[in-house]
């Protein structure tokens, strides 16, 4: 038997099933979305003109702001100056953008000792977090005492636990314990747990989003929610040379013993458990040619506790034949396994599965994801003859231009995140685009054209054509043929040179690249 209960404000779902240890369970069902019911107010041509002006306004703007990022040729003369690796320092200084003033500060101002060690801190740190990490922050990890660890630039030096603030806290953990004191914990890591479960008090009323809480406020305040608890002794563990961290698979709290191997930590029970019995997953799949499915977009793997499941934490984007390598070792117990294809509508073919994985033992878990069994149908018109301007100025056709067969055409425009969002989509899956070998079209309206920099979407598919639409009239043309609510952009279409349109998506959905890939390898079948 097999239920899931409904959530509530004060109760999340929950995932029941009472089956013997060797059955499988497997269900498939669809997701449909609820209609599309756009109600915009029309818009004039003199509206449109002048945030046409603001746009280009604000775009000039941020070009100037981006121009005073660090260049190449600056990294390598700081490396130079500083006698640093330059292809290390170039990544850094590139990557910190507008942040560039902070880390080129805190390199200069490091002891020449300590150079190497500060390239380690923020090689090892997110791009993101180079982008508004503070000086005072990078001054107090930096300071870190060096420990003979393999573990020590990711799970000592490293400021982040999770997704939390980063913030200078091991300072202010040495200030907090005695020498002596945190002599004791670096040699024995469970008098640290101890110490957390018997001093943290657990509060589960007043967070309830969850969001993390400072290692600093939580000393302070002898008090927080599970996670910041855990994301507390990480960071009290790592600002007494202890390797820490959270599982990035399980989440669970951890430290490092003295040979490396990481050990389980129970906070709430005051004791560090043994570690529990392990099994291994074994995923299989057999690629058909189609897209390889990715870790989130397509399936996920989550373990199920007194009926919660908790996704594994196995990668972001992570294709399948990378995860499944090699079996992957997770406490035994109840797993579920769901995939999902999205369809062109926006409705979602998902399945899941529903295993168990026994001590010591592997189960071996089939990946399947979903296929449309109802073929793609013709939805409306649209003339390939109907004619765009080229990046010359010169009207073609979109028949001269994709030759006989299926093509892509996308209307986008410049300065639009919702057609950044499709573009990136698009990059995303440039190989498999690039493997249909079909043209996709992207036109921009006429009178914003000069405004779109290309060069920010390098990753594009080398089948791509650009062009402009002249005054508006292919926006129309779909609009119309298609009976869309609105001309709001971006607009893709899969259609044929006999003037078939076989798929239409408007504004942005989440894979929406994948989506058309999903429809395009239908019409192969």
């Amino acid at each position: 038997r097999f239920g899931i209960s409904k959530a509530s404000a004060s109760a999340p779902a929950t995932v029941t099933l009472e089956h013997s240890p060797e059955s499988v369970v497997e269900f498939d069902f669809d997701i449909v979305p609820p209609p599309v019911r756009a109600s915009m107010p029309p818009v004039t041509k003199e509206q449109t003109a002048m945030n046409d002006m603001r746009k280009a306004q604000e775009d000039s703007i941020r070009i100037a702001y981006m121009n005073t990022f660090y260049t190449p040729e600056q990294s390598e003369a700081l490396a130079k100056k500083l006698g640093l690796d330059s292809e290390k320092v170039k990544d850094i200084m590139t990557d910190a953008r507008g942040n560039w003033r902070v880390i080129e500060s805190f390199l200069n101002e490091v002891p020449e000792t300590d150079r190497n060690k500060a390239i380690d801190l923020l090689s090892v740190i997110a791009v993101k977090d180079l982008n508004d990490i503070d000086a005072e922050t990078l001054r107090d990890h930096v300071a870190t005492p060096d420990v003979n660890s393999r573990h020590f630039k990711q799970s000592i030096l490293n400021p982040r636990v999770w997704l939390e603030q980063l913030t200078p806290y091991k300072h202010v953990f040495r200030n907090a314990f005695s020498e002596t004191e945190r002599n004791s914990f670096r040699a024995n890591p469970d008098k640290w747990s101890k110490w957390v479960s018997d001093n943290i008090t657990i509060d589960t009323s007043w967070n309830p989003l969850g969001f993390s809480m400072h290692p600093e406020g939580v000393l302070k305040g002898r008090k927080a929610d599970t996670h910041s608890a855990a994301i507390f002794f990480v960071s009290g563990a790592r600002s007494f040379g202890i390797p820490a961290r959270l599982d990035p698979v399980t989440c669970k709290t951890q430290y490092a013993d003295n040979s490396g191997k990481w050990i389980d930590v129970d906070l709430f029970g005051k004791v560090v458990t043994p570690n529990n019995p392990k099994g291994r997953i074994n995923i299989s799949y057999t690629h058909d040619g189609g897209l390889e499915p990715k870790y989130y977009p397509q399936f996920t793997i989550a373990k199920i506790s007194d009926g919660i499941p908790s996704t594994l934490e196995l990668g972001e984007l992570l294709p399948v034949s990378q995860i499944a390598s090699e079996p992957i070792e997770v406490d035994a117990g109840q797993y579920m396994m769901v995939t999902g294809r999205r369809m062109a509508d926006g409705s979602v073919l998902a399945k899941i599965r529903i295993f168990t994985v026994q001590e010591s033992a592997i189960a071996n878990v089939p990946l399947t994801v979903r296929h449309a069994t109802n073929g793609v149908e013709v939805i409306g018109n649209f003339d390939a003859e109907t004619r765009y301007k080229d990046p010359s100025g010169e009207l073609r056709s979109i028949l001269s231009t994709t030759g006989r067969g299926y093509y892509v055409l996308g209307l986008i425009a410049p300065s639009h995140e919702p057609s950044a969002h499709a573009l990136n989509d698009i990059s995303a899956i440039k190989d498999e685009f690039e493997k249909w070998g079909k043209s996709i079209v992207l036109l921009l309206p006429e009178e914003s054209a000069s405004r779109f920099d290309s060069s920010l979407y390098k990753s594009l598919p080398s089948t791509i054509k650009w062009g402009s639409d002249p005054d508006g009239k292919i926006a129309k043309a779909l609009k119309d043929g298609l009976n869309l609510a609105t001309s709001d952009l971006p607009i893709f279409i899969i259609a044929d040179t006999f003037n078939r349109v076989v798929a239409v998506q408007q504004g942005y959905t989440i894979g929406l690249g994948e989506t058309l890939l999903n429809t395009i390898l239908q019409l192969s079948e």
